[in-house]
Order: C-alpha cells, then sequence, then structure tokens
C-alpha cells in the first residue's frame, strides 16, 4: 500500500464427542490463570474445524479506508459497493534499526471523529449494511518486526488492546506487511518447512490474537492479507528469491487455515514478475493479473531449495488492483480490463483476451480489493469508479428474493400478501397504492427480516372500497436506503354494493362492522346468531357507520347476517 500442531491422540478423541466446543473455551477460559493457554488452544481447534464461522460476505470489495483523511467510515463506505473496510493502518508506535522492536501498535483516531465511541456508531451502522470492518496492521510506513517472544507479546497485547478499546466491533485483521516488516530477514536462511523465528513469532501472534477474539466474541476473527506481489511470487526470480523474494509465503502457509483472504497488490512491481511458468509478465496488463493470481492458486516449487508453496482455493483469493491513476506508483489497470480480467479467471468468458491462457477456471474467486476508497472517491477519476466497476464479474445478488405479490379483495378488505425465499441487508417494505397505477403513496410500512435464509410469508390488509380499480406495489429498502421495486398489481373495484366491512377477523374483543352501500342513507339490519341458531344480536346500522359487537360473547364461532335493500348476506365470525 502506499502512505500515509499437532494435538494428542486422546484429545482429538475428546472432541470426537463434543457437542459445542465453544461452551468448553468460555469454561476453560474462566477458571484460573494456570489453565489460560488451554483455553486458547481450544479455541484455535474450534476455529480449525469451522465450527465457528467468519463471516464474509460470498463476494467482497475490499477498500482502505485512510485515518489521516477528514472523511468518516460513512461518507467513503457506507453507500458504495464496499462491503469489507480495512482501517488504514494500525502503526507500530517505535521504530529503528534491524532487529529493534516494531510491535507496540496503535491506531489513531481519523480526524473526523470526535471519540471512539463515536467511530464505533458508525462501524455499527455499516454492520447493520452488512459490511465488515478490519483493522488493518503495516502498510508501507508501518513496518512491523517481532524479533523475540518480548516483542511477540507486546504485539498481542497492544493488538487486543485496541479490539478491546473499540468494543469488539471491529471484525479482523488485515496484515499489510510490506517494505522493512520484510525486509529485516535473513532471505538466505529461511524455507517453508523451517521459518525464521520472526516469521514465527508473527504467525504465533495472530493465532493467539484470533484465539481471544474467538473466546470474547463467540465468533472467528477474519483475516485477510495484501502483501506486495513481490513478497509472494518473487520466490520464482531467481534475482528476487535471494533479497526477500517469497518471504511472506511461511506467514501465509503458517496461517493458512485461519485465512479468509489474500489479496495481493497487483502494483508496484515495475520490471515485471515470473509466473508458474516461468514466463514474466509487466504489471498494468489483464497478463499480470491473471497470471499472478493463478499461481497463488495452482502452487508451486520456490527456487533455492526453499521447499513448495501449497495453492490456496480460489475462494480466498481477490484480485488487489489500484483504485486509479494517483492511488499507485506504477501498475494501474484499466477498469474494463479488470472487469475482463475477473470474468475470464472465473470462467465467465472462455476465450483468452490476452496471451495468458488459464489452466482451469475459478468461479470461487472471492473478489476485489483497491488502495484506496478515499481515492476511489477523488475527482481524480469518476466518483467510485472502481466501486461501480466490481459488479461487472461479482454481481450483487439481489436484496430479496420475492417468490410472489398478490392482492386479493374481500369485500371492502383487500389481503395483500408476498413471501420471499431469502433476505439480504432488507431493512422494511413500503407498501404503496395508486389509483392510476402511475402516482404511488405509501399507505404502510412492514418490518424485513434483515438477513436470513428462511425468508417469510407477509400479509397486510388494507380498508378499501374504492368504486375504481386500484393499483399497489412494494418498495423494499436496503439498510442503506437503496429501494427496489415489486411488479404492480391491480384489485377490482367494490361491484356489489351490498356488504359489510369487517374488522380484524376473528377478533379478541370486540368486532366493528361498517354497512356499505349505492348511497350514504338508508338502514342496514345487522343479526348474529349462535352455531345452536340462538339470536344474540339485532342493530339498525346507517350505511358508512361503524357499529360495534361481540363484546358480551363467549369465545367461538358465529354467523354475522346484514340485510340491505332486499339483499341478505351471512359471514362467518370467530371471537378468540
Amino acid at each position: 500500500m502506499k502512505q500515509n500442531s499437532k494435538f494428542p491422540p486422546c484429545l482429538l478423541l475428546f472432541f470426537n464427542y463434543v457437542i459445542d466446543l465453544h461452551l468448553i473455551v468460555l469454561f476453560f477460559s474462566s477458571l484460573k490463570r494456570q489453565f489460560s493457554k488451554i483455553a486458547i488452544v481450544l479455541s484455535l481447534v474450534v476455529a480449525t474445524l469451522g465450527l465457528s464461522k467468519a463471516q464474509l460476505p460470498t463476494n467482497v470489495l475490499v477498500g482502505y479506508h485512510e485515518n489521516w483523511n477528514s472523511l468518516s467510515l460513512i461518507q467513503t463506505g457506507a453507500g458504495t459497493n464496499y462491503n469489507v473496510i480495512n482501517l488504514a493502518f494500525g502503526l507500530p508506535k517505535t521504530t529503528g534499526s534491524t532487529g529493534a522492536c516494531m510491535c507496540d501498535i496503535v491506531y489513531a483516531l481519523p480526524p473526523a471523529y470526535a471519540s471512539i465511541a463515536a467511530m464505533v456508531t458508525d462501524i455499527n451502522t455499516l454492520h447493520a449494511a452488512g459490511k465488515k470492518v478490519l483493522l488493518s496492521l503495516g502498510g508501507a510506513t508501518g513496518p512491523i518486526f517481532l524479533g523475540n517472544a518480548a516483542d511477540q507479546t507486546t504485539f498481542i497485547n497492544s493488538v487486543n488492546t485496541i479490539f478491546t478499546a473499540y468494543g469488539n466491533k471491529i471484525d479482523g485483521i488485515d496484515l499489510d506487511l510490506e517494505g522493512a516488516s520484510m525486509n529485516n530477514s535473513n532471505s538466505a536462511t529461511w524455507t517453508m518447512t523451517s521459518p525464521l523465528p520472526e516469521q514465527t513469532y508473527l504467525i504465533n501472534a495472530i493465532q493467539s490474537i484470533m484465539a481471544t477474539y474467538q473466546t470474547v466474541t463467540g465468533k472467528k476473527m477474519l483475516l485477510t492479507m495484501a502483501p506486495e506481489v513481490y513478497y509472494c511470487t518473487g520466490a520464482l526470480a531467481s534475482g528476487q528469491i535471494g533479497s526477500h523474494g517469497g518471504i511472506f509465503l511461511p506467514v501465509i502457509d503458517g496461517l493458512r487455515t485461519q485465512l479468509d483472504l489474500l489479496h495481493m497488490q497487483l502494483y508496484n512491481a515495475p520490471g515485471g514478475m515470473v509466473a508458474w511458468n516461468g514466463i514474466t509478465y509487466n504489471e498494468g496488463t489483464g497478463d499480470f493479473a491473471l497470471a499472478l493470481n493463478e499461481t497463488m492458486v495452482k502452487g508451486f516449487t520456490l527456487l533455492n531449495g526453499k521447499g513448495t508453496f501449497t495453492g490456496l482455493p480460489a475462494s480466498k483469493i481477490g484480485f488487489g488492483l489500484p483504485a486509479n491513476t494517483a492511488a499507485a506508483g506504477t501498475g494501474f489497470l484499466a477498469y474494463a480490463d479488470i472487469c475482463t480480467a475477473a470474468k475470464y479467471f472465473k470462467g465467465i468468458i472462455t476465450t483468452p483476451p490476452w496471451t495468458y491462457t488459464m489452466t482451469s477456471y475459478h468461479p470461487s474467486l472471492r473478489g476485489l480489493m483497491t488502495w484506496d476508497i478515499n481515492l476511489d472517491l477523488s475527482s481524480s477519476s469518476p466518483t467510485w469508479a472502481f466501486a461501480s466497476n466490481y459488479i461487472c464479474a461479482f454481481p450483487i445478488p439481489a436484496p430479496v428474493t420475492l417468490l410472489n405479490f398478490d392482492a386479493k379483495r374481500v369485500d371492502a378488505n383487500i389481503f395483500l400478501s408476498w413471501g420471499t425465499a431469502n433476505e439480504i441487508n432488507n431493512d422494511y417494505y413500503s407498501i404503496e397504492r395508486s389509483s392510476n397505477g402511475v402516482s404511488f403513496s405509501e399507505i404502510a410500512k412492514v418490518k424485513g427480516l434483515g438477513t436470513s435464509i428462511a425468508g417469510k410469508i407477509y400479509e397486510y390488509t388494507d380498508n378499501n372500497n374504492a368504486t375504481e380499480g386500484t393499483y399497489y406495489r412494494l418498495a423494499q429498502y436496503d439498510f442503506d436506503g437503496v429501494v427496489h421495486y415489486s411488479s404492480i398489481v391491480m384489485v377490482e373495484p367494490i361491484v356489489d354494493t351490498n356488504g359489510l366491512h369487517i374488522s380484524i377477523n376473528p377478533f379478541d374483543n370486540v368486532l366493528i362492522v361498517t354497512p356499505y352501500g349505492n348511497g350514504d342513507r338508508g338502514e342496514t339490519v345487522i343479526t348474529v346468531i349462535d352455531y345452536s341458531g340462538k339470536l344474540l344480536t339485532t342493530k339498525n346500522v346507517r350505511i358508512n357507520e361503524e357499529c360495534r359487537i361481540g363484546e358480551e360473547y363467549k369465545s367461538g364461532f358465529y354467523i354475522l347476517q346484514s340485510e340491505y335493500n332486499g339483499t341478505t348476506k351471512r359471514y362467518k365470525i370467530i371471537k378468540q
């Protein structure tokens, strides 16, 4: 970025008989200090076995929020396609020469916020919109280096302190270690099976932080990584592996079980990078994005006898690219080419658009990452050009799968009903009515499910005795204010002008009936009998006037009868 394990067999056997390992974590964490390490181990096992899943969206658009910029999270993140927002950056408090502690992490409150509480309010708003907020560690100006066990402890404690200060509302960690973070390591000695101490300290520290988060929140902490491409595929270039090329690979490998997403920085790599096939590709091209990302999926053998990197599933891979020409020193890829490259990588299109030919398609490619959100909003390019381009290859699913929307008239009532198969980020429905099918006005709001895979059947009754046709539609509102409309349905007007408008039936206490007829004069005779034929009520009620009945009735079924202009109608009513 730019500126600023092996368990004893008996333990595994024990886990086979445990219904909810998370309860064990909570149990052990409540014991005295000597058992705290057991709680951490158990939390890691829970996460490893996948019993508590991270909540990363199916498709992601990751962007970084500058904490030196005056714009708030809501201004930069809530109204766009970004659904993973990385706080840039958590930085070491102290820096020094090679080997010195660069491990005491702090996160400066962005200038848009007067307090942490105010920022947490905005984080909660983003959460309500289905978005995730992560703390990004490092960046170009924040090298992080854990040289010994004391550094590891300092790092763990400082990061945990940040999460606690924000009420554990931050959803995870993004490792953006670049520059001196990696250059402090001795590239001549590490291998995939024998990482350097500083690599191992970092792996252990992240696992410990994740275990604490699991214990406190009951859910897996999200973990993403944004290494420079040099520190990954540089292991395939003889001129790079001798100078820290590929040095991030042991960290990825050590955390691959916990890792949710890897989005290499496919920029700032002048001179090109070598892919799995031994060919050098130049940045700023579709071939570069395709070849280097497929290298991380396929896996490869490192040079200099450093071992083998096992590829990651495409569901843990995202394309990391600059938001515009001002966002990175080199490597900007045209928006149309980002779209084409992602589509070809996923197999949406199958004709090679450039010289690189995919060895297989990867439809589970997770999404895109960009540096950064603030620059995507800037005037140096069309506003949200990167974010808008995202849906080209990663279409946003409809917030609600609407199965049906129906309207049915029963006398002066119109019964509206609709069903959903699932709902995503669904705030509420606005029921809208129109007399001409063009100009609609809201008559009611019905709360949605938020996010649910279960779906629901909704019902609403509109008291409508119109003598002309009536039109209805649903307006479905997301939490971020985006609205989606249903198709329009039309209900015929009242044809039989002799009837009753009946309030809620079945009723709890009193039933309100209102006769309607050809005019506003005259009377309707209202009678009620029980199922034995006993007469309970007889009333003369003027047209369009309310009549209250049923207060003295017992629970059960009754027959309500109306007589008007020589016509008799009967209705079944129920008192609960």
